[in-house]
């Protein structure tokens, strides 16, 4: 997420993939969108589902806008009246949608928010969601250098560290371990909660989004314009694509990326 480290984005430059291959733009919308903060597939509904900030407090401003899996607009305002909203992750009909102090639960087929899961301390600026396989809920909390997890219906802290999850922004799980994209990755171990910084700190620094590749590495975005890169399961970083805008919090599914990129638009590449 943005948040107070925020740069305002225009375009989206050159994109290259290592030394010789080239990413594919598969589309681009640009669209009355308000500060557009992340994007999420659910191939279930054939949308993608994008979180619309509209100014960072507590205004009933923000929305969600429904595209369809080929970047038309199907409903700008598709939710209403949330609170800076800015992860979203999707779980079968359910789209789950971080907003500023709070966790809220959509039912995507009734378009309607059927829970809400306010943080347990004051304004810990929540950025981000993760769910496992089995269910478990994941939250982000920036200024909070938090990580929180749904249990029994409330945000409880599940990991605080005030050094290795500065500005904790993106977020993955699984049954196994915790990544986090702060000012650092770091992944933690859920059984132990023993912490690693993963790649070269002075490449991987100040972040924004991160998601898994298929080979036990992962891709991440960070703040300003800076590349998005691929993290290798042995340490290798390549910069896999360049934006003057910056990548915001993005998705992928069947090597396609989807993000927005620019403060009224949102972009989807063909990875190689």
């Amino acid at each position: 997420m943005c948040s107070f480290r925020s740069i305002q984005v225009v375009w989206l430059a050159a994109l290259f993939f290592a030394a010789s291959a080239q990413a594919a733009e598969n589309w681009s919308t640009t669209a009355a969108f308000e500060s557009p903060e992340s994007a999420v597939f659910s191939e279930k509904h054939g949308a993608i589902f994008v979180s619309n900030v509209s100014g960072y407090t507590t205004n009933g401003k923000g929305f969600i806008s429904r595209l369809s899996l080929t970047g038309g607009i199907v409903t700008l305002k598709w939710l209403t009246g949330l609170n800076a909203p800015t992860g979203l992750a999707v779980e079968g009909d359910t789209l789950w949608a971080v907003d500023f102090n709070r966790l809220v639960k959509i039912d995507i087929t009734a378009t309607k928010i059927i829970g809400e899961f306010p943080a347990p301390d004051d304004n810990p600026l929540l950025n981000d969601v993760a769910i496992t396989g089995e269910g478990d809920v994941f939250v982000t909390g920036s200024a909070s250098n938090t990580v929180y997890q749904l249990v029994g219906g409330k945000l409880v802290p599940w990991l605080k560290d005030d050094k290795l999850l500065t500005y904790a922004n993106g977020i993955y799980a699984t049954q196994n371990a915790v990544v986090v994209a702060a000012y650092h990755l770091v992944r933690i171990n859920r059984e132990t909660k023993q912490t690693e910084v993963l790649g070269d700190t002075k490449v991987l620094f100040d972040l924004e989004g991160v998601k898994p590749d298929s080979k036990g590495g992962f891709i991440v975005s960070m703040i300003g314009d800076r590349p998005v890169y691929h993290l290798s399961s042995t340490g290798d970083l390549t910069p896999l694509f360049r934006g003057k805008p910056h990548v915001a919090d993005f998705d992928i599914r069947h090597s396609v990326l989807v993000a927005p990129t620019g403060a009224k638009t949102v972009t989807s590449f063909q990875l190689p």
